[in-house]
């Protein structure tokens, strides 16, 4: 796997080396807390809008409104900040990043449904992604 190959590779580095992971998941984050130990390992997750323009290229913003910039980490979040990258501290990762993927699985359902359909949301639908939300959200109470 290369979530395992990079761990090895990551392992490597200088101890005082603050390593920070910047992804979306449901899992625990321990297994990247012990691979690289817990005194090193920071959490973020990044606040940024990107499309692909029909050339190809790629545009990008980082969000100052909504969904900002956040991490585990007040210096990094001053950082992040400075460069122009609006930036919150979150402690609690682990329970934002499980909240952060039941929001966007009971909207993207939505959206979906709707291209699928070629119509807007309608208000049975809405009710549908709010019952999803629910038992995401009562699974991530249960962890």
């Amino acid at each position: 796997q290369l979530t395992d190959a990079l761990l090895e590779s990551l392992k490597s580095c200088q101890n005082s080396t603050k390593i920070m992971f910047m992804f979306n998941t449901f899992n625990s984050l321990e297994k990247y807390r012990q691979a690289v130990g817990p005194q090193r390992c920071l959490f973020g997750f990044p606040g940024i809008w990107a499309i692909f323009e029909p050339d190809g290229s790629l545009i990008h913003f980082f969000s100052n409104w909504g969904v900002r910039t956040i991490c585990t980490d007040g210096d990094w979040a001053a950082l992040f900040s400075a460069a122009a990258i609006p930036c919150d501290v979150e402690p609690d990762m682990q329970s934002w990043l499980r909240s952060h993927a039941v929001f966007i699985v009971a909207l993207l359902n939505t959206l979906a449904h709707s291209v699928a359909k070629k119509a807007p949301p309608t208000w049975g639908d809405a009710m549908h992604s709010a019952r999803i939300a629910h038992e995401g959200f009562a699974l991530v109470a249960k962890l």
